[in-house]
């Protein structure tokens, strides 16, 4: 039971050694380590020179999962994988720098989730989906603001409403 689990839990704070290699110690006063931040930015920075690929892996997966479902569009557990692939795509999207897969990945699993109103409409919503999310990676748009980005989004955005089941009527 989740209460008994609460009950039988203990709390640590854990040292902060983040900011013990950013914070000076030079005896200068309160203030940043320039030089420790300086060291952090050059490695990130070698770091995002892999980050397209590092997404682009997620993408293949996200597309293999795609294919899979589509050969067999009954299958939970084929379900389960795309939408698992879905939200890979849009937790590391925004970290590896393509917050607009992030959006439409969003989109996806609320799709995944929601289901549609006619059978056969959502493997179609889901290629558009994964094809979109493809392309923004391919293409390396960095830009949520570009308005081709944007009218993309609005576009996957309309065409789940208009599959999805509409909210039930709440009871008065």
């Amino acid at each position: 039971m989740i209460p008994n689990a609460i009950e039988d839990a203990s709390l640590s704070n854990q040292p902060n050694a983040l900011r013990d290699r950013v914070i000076r110690t030079d005896g200068l006063g309160p203030g940043f380590d320039m030089a420790a931040i300086e060291r952090a930015e050059s490695a990130l920075a070698a770091l995002s020179e892999d980050f397209r690929d590092w997404m682009w892996e997620e993408v293949e997966r996200l597309q293999t999962a795609s294919e899979s479902f589509r050969l067999k569009p009954d299958s939970n557990d084929l379900r389960n994988s795309l939408f698992r692939s879905a939200l890979d795509v849009r937790g590391q999207s925004e970290t590896l720098g393509f917050p607009a897969a992030g959006v439409m990945a969003k989109g996806l699993c609320e799709l995944l989730e929601g289901g549609v109103r006619k059978p056969g409409q959502l493997q179609n919503i889901v290629d558009l989906h994964v094809q979109a999310i493809r392309a923004v990676v391919r293409n390396e748009v960095h830009d949520l603001s570009d308005g081709a980005t944007s009218a993309l989004i609005a576009a996957l955005a309309d065409a789940r409403r208009a599959a999805m089941p509409l909210p039930a009527e709440p009871d008065n």
